[in-house]
């Protein structure tokens, strides 16, 4: 059997992480960082693109589908009136024709995009900005996107300056105690949310300045990261005293709040569409 030659590319994966030297694990510390989310509550607006596809989509069905019963009494209303001329215009009796013609297709139609307007208006269905709070701290902001919670927690006395998802360092037990751990260490009252599985989603991994890395003794921490859903949108959230700062974030602002290009990649992941 004639084996394949590897691509350069493919050579580099396969064995590029073996070659390397492997780390110690003492000189690492152990966290984990949750990445609650929370999901759309609403239909994104169309692109261009799918608004086309839409109408194209809605001819197609229009010309292949066969007519409603409502299309079908505008259709028999129209002979009807069209009969009712007819006999206007011969003077005839017009009272049974009347009779059989009742309230037409035409004119329900009319009341109820008359009786739908008027809905739209009295309960503000089209406006957004009712529904949405543009506090961003808020869960009912940016209905239509995905929001990703990060925080600025308190390490030690310094006042944190740093965007960040909530992070607890491991002290031995599972990843996904820790993951719980983190929950509660970040927001004190009972809310509703979902961790998903026990295997962490993604890992950080960050070296420690020099300074830092010599007083610990230690080369970095291993920050490994879980998703979770947060299923509240009315209720009040309180936050632990160890959150200075906290706001729900979309994609279209994570780069403005967090300039490390790599963690922000990784953040990216987890508000992707």
């Amino acid at each position: 059997m004639l084996i394949p030659k590897l691509s350069r590319l493919s050579y580099q994966r396969l064995y590029g992480q073996a070659a390397r030297q492997p780390l110690d694990a003492s000189k690492w510390d152990l966290s984990v960082a949750l990445a609650l989310v929370r999901l759309p509550v609403i239909a994104p607006k169309l692109t261009d693109i799918e608004q086309k596809f839409q109408k194209q989509q809605e001819q197609i069905e229009h010309e292949g589908s066969l007519l409603s019963d409502f299309e079908l009494r505008m259709i028999k209303d129209a002979e009807l009136l069209e009969k009712r001329k007819q006999l206007e215009a011969e003077g005839k009796d017009l009272s049974e024709l009347d009779d059989q013609i009742g309230k037409t297709a035409l004119q329900e139609e009319g009341e109820y995009k008359d009786f739908a307007q008027t809905t739209r208006k009295t309960f503000e269905i089209d406006n957004r900005e009712k529904l949405e709070d543009q506090d961003e701290r808020s869960l009912r902001r940016r209905l239509d996107e995905r929001l990703l919670l990060l925080v600025k927690q308190k390490f030690g006395e310094n006042e944190p300056k740093k965007w960040t998802l909530p992070v607890l360092k491991n002290n031995g037990e599972t990843l996904r105690q820790t993951a719980e751990k983190c929950l509660g260490e970040t927001i004190s009252s009972d809310v509703n949310v979902t961790i998903i599985g026990n295997a962490p989603f993604s890992v950080h991994p960050c070296k420690y300045p020099t300074k830092l890395a010599e007083s610990l003794n230690k080369e970095g921490n291993n920050i490994f990261m879980y998703l979770g859903y947060i299923n509240e949108l009315d209720n009040q959230i309180d936050f632990s005293q160890k959150i200075a700062d906290y706001r729900w974030t979309s994609k279209s602002e994570l780069k403005s709040l967090v300039p490390t290009s790599q963690y922000r990649q990784k953040l990216g992941l987890f508000l992707y569409e």
